[in-house]
């Protein structure tokens, strides 16, 4: 569940703002993990100093205007919105894990985005993200069954599997979108091992338990390869293992299931 309290912490906020509307300097505000401004932020560039930085950019490597970032640590958040450059930047980032995630206006066709990372005290960092366009969705079943949600992730999911977020409509379909290791603005990941694949799966942040089983098909992995499973947790902050698949054959399967439909992480370990 997410409540909006915006609280005038940050450089340019006056006193109280309306939590439903976007900050009159549109600078990066503090809130907590609430529904975005309902219009967009006024642009002011980044000074170049700021602990988190970065670039929002589509798989072609072009700005994404106007995404919200939502950049959390414990209860609080500070949201923005890209520029026109496609630059965003937070004023602040204690030492501990955070949440970024990137949302476009749903015109665009593309993923939301999401990544956990982890501050060192007084460290800066900058962090990039592509955004690929999702797939074609594919409607949820009445009975739990096998969706192919493209780029070689295959999900086991009905139209019960998944716990509604308060404010939010019943999912009646999902779609997915993988983000290539070699994408000009793959993301930070902050797991050990080396990255394999991500993905960023839709409908954002519905929970499902006892979680959704999920396998995959990719030729670059060799027979016998065994990979970690993580997903993205908007609510927890931080990668949660799902699970290990094994290369067998044209596929890599296992016990995985994934507790939330976010992003999709495969590691080697």
């Amino acid at each position: 569940m997410r409540y909006t309290v915006l609280i005038g912490l940050l450089i340019g906020c006056d006193g109280g703002v309306d939590p439903m509307e976007s900050t009159p300097t549109g600078e990066p505000t503090m809130t907590d993990t609430g529904s975005k401004p309902t219009t967009p932020a006024k642009e002011v560039p980044c000074e170049g100093n700021e602990p988190a930085a970065g670039l929002i950019t589509d798989t072609a490597g072009a700005p994404v205007v106007g995404a919200q970032i939502r950049f959390c640590q414990g209860k609080f958040c500070q949201t923005s919105d890209s520029r026109s450059d496609g630059s965003w930047c937070a004023v602040s980032a204690d030492a501990g894990w955070h949440s970024m995630e990137v949302r476009p206006d749903e015109s665009t066709g593309l993923a939301i985005g999401y990544v956990a990372v982890e501050f060192a005290d007084g460290e800066t960092r900058v962090l990039n993200m592509a955004l690929p366009p999702l797939g074609t969705p594919a409607p949820l079943p009445a009975l739990p069954a096998e969706l192919d949600l493209g780029g070689g992730i295959y999900v086991t999911a009905g139209i019960d599997s998944l716990e509604t977020p308060v404010f939010h409509d019943d999912a009646t379909e999902m779609s997915g979108a993988r983000l290539e290791l070699d994408d000009p603005g793959f993301p930070a990941i902050d797991v050990p091992g080396v990255p394999v694949a991500l993905w960023f799966l839709a409908p954002f942040e519905y929970h499902a338990d006892p979680g959704l089983p999920v396998r995959f098909q990719l030729d670059s992995v060799k027979d016998g390869t065994t990979l970690e499973v993580w997903a993205g947790s908007y609510d927890a902050q931080r990668w949660l293992l799902a699970g290990t698949v094994t290369k067998n054959g044209e596929w890599l399967e296992g016990e995985a299931a994934l507790p939330v439909t976010s992003s999709v992480l495969l590691i080697q370990p």
